[in-house]
């Protein structure tokens, strides 16, 4: 799994039609908006706002599927639809620590693959 990349750019690569320039600005607003977003998070689930937890769960969501983060996917949206339920708040502090530190991998390895 080292070498394995935990995303795929063909989205926003079909959306930038060839400008390299717009897809590493839009990695750029990914690296200056989500891993906030995911500290947000775990920080709502902590402190059991789960309004919050929701709403941040669903901002991520479009992010995660643009970059194809499967390994992430269904746990934001398990995320979103425990939170609007009130349930399962011990399993999504887990899930959102799980999240977080995927993000964080993922802009390591923008970096590493030379995305940027």
């Amino acid at each position: 799994m080292e070498n394995e990349k935990l995303y795929n750019l063909s989205i926003i690569k079909d959306i930038a039609q060839g400008d390299e320039s717009f897809v590493k600005s839009l990695l750029q607003i990914f690296i200056d908006t989500v891993p906030t977003n995911c500290t947000e998070l775990v920080e709502a689930l902590s402190k059991g706002n789960l309004q919050e937890a929701s709403e941040l769960a669903h901002k991520l969501k479009s992010s995660v599927d643009t970059l194809q983060i499967v390994t992430i996917a269904d746990d934001i949206r398990s995320i979103e639809s425990n939170s609007k339920a009130e349930k399962n708040q011990a399993l999504m502090q887990q899930l959102a620590i799980k999240i977080k530190n995927t993000i964080n991998e993922v802009i390591a390895q923008f970096r590493i693959n030379n995305e940027l």
